[in-house]
């Protein structure tokens, strides 16, 4: 072979001197030194792609909190380094909307599996979203079991089922140890049934969502009283009660939505509402059958009232007009 060089010029107006040899054959290869170039560039190509491995743990796991639980299980398999990693991650958020309706079993037996994996420490927030049924109620159980034991911070449970809260035999029943968990500060519950056998000891709790259920008004009372620092109650879908006594001092923001009212046609009963120390005050969506009275709400800045009726009633106006010069903001 003979060896035979050219210069190669670069786009910087550089000149280049590579090297080859020409074979028998009058084609040329590469020289050696020309192959141990590309393979140092191939090598620095590789460690640059791969900087986001050699990130601490607490980066990647922040990282891979906002990505889907599903998601974060697969990275497992991207290399040793994230074997184990995904089973520190501090959100969990689990859906069955890529399961199809017959496969509902498989979306609890992914449940459980991951859960089985995962180590159960600075759980932030777990979230489970899926179509229940009775059968799945101690699989539920073990899930909040596990969220509860792992000193979780926002734990949400959406149901979904049967949307009449009138009815409520497949509901699940929240487990008595829920009720007096210190560690939860935002608690969203959906087609939940809310038993007490007990008193309430939600000593952190600030967010309260209760959506699609049978509440009465010595259950909200209980709440109230068992949850101190209570911030913000957002009640969706309800049915059950004709009185909110509000004198909780932490309370600041009061959402009453879709009042359902099993009364017979044609006759109206009244929800009162007595808040104190309300600044903030919704009111939306369909009222069915319900009418409003306002009462002792003199901390009140902000009112929202937006909800449909079935048929107006002439006092309907009276009964928010009597504060309506107290509140500084309505729409």
């Amino acid at each position: 072979m003979e060896e035979m060089s050219y210069d190669y010029p670069h786009s910087d107006g550089s000149v280049e001197q590579k090297s080859y040899n020409s074979s028998e054959d009058g084609s040329y290869v590469s020289s050696e030194n020309e192959r141990q170039q590309r393979k140092r560039r191939k090598t620095k190509e590789t460690l640059k792609q791969d900087q986001i491995s050699a990130m601490p743990d607490s980066i990647l796991l922040h990282i891979l909190s906002f990505v889907p639980t599903k998601e974060a299980v697969k990275t497992g398999t991207l290399s040793r380094r994230w074997l184990n990693l995904w089973t520190f991650v501090p959100n969990l958020h689990f859906t069955c909307i890529s399961f199809h309706s017959h496969d509902i079993s498989k979306f609890v037996t992914v449940v459980d599996q991951t859960l089985t994996l995962h180590k159960g420490c600075g759980l932030k927030k777990f979230t489970v979203n899926f179509e229940y049924e009775n059968s799945f109620a101690s699989h539920v159980d073990s899930w909040v079991r596990f969220a509860t034991r792992a000193n979780v911070e926002e734990l949400c449970l959406d149901l979904y089922g049967l949307r009449d809260p009138s009815v409520n035999e497949d509901h699940y029943a929240l487990p008595q140890d829920l009720y007096t968990n210190s560690s939860i500060t935002k608690l969203s519950v959906s087609f939940c049934d809310i038993v007490l056998r007990g008193s309430i000891g939600w000593k952190s709790l600030k967010s309260l969502s209760i959506r699609f259920t049978r509440l009465s008004e010595d259950v909200i009372q209980k709440i109230l009283v068992g949850s101190p620092v209570l911030e913000f109650l957002d009640l969706d879908g309800f049915i059950g009660f004709n009185r909110l006594d509000i004198g909780s001092v932490s309370l600041r923001k009061l959402v009453v939505r879709d009042y359902w009212d099993l009364t017979r046609e044609g006759v109206y009963s009244s929800l009162e509402i007595s808040a104190p120390n309300l600044q903030s005050l919704s009111i939306l969506g369909r009222m069915c059958r319900k009418k409003f009275r306002l009462m002792n709400i003199q901390s009140l800045v902000e009112c929202n009232l937006k909800f449909g009726l079935e048929v107006y009633y002439e006092d309907s106006d009276n009964d928010f007009a009597v504060h309506r010069k107290s509140v500084k903001r309505t729409s």
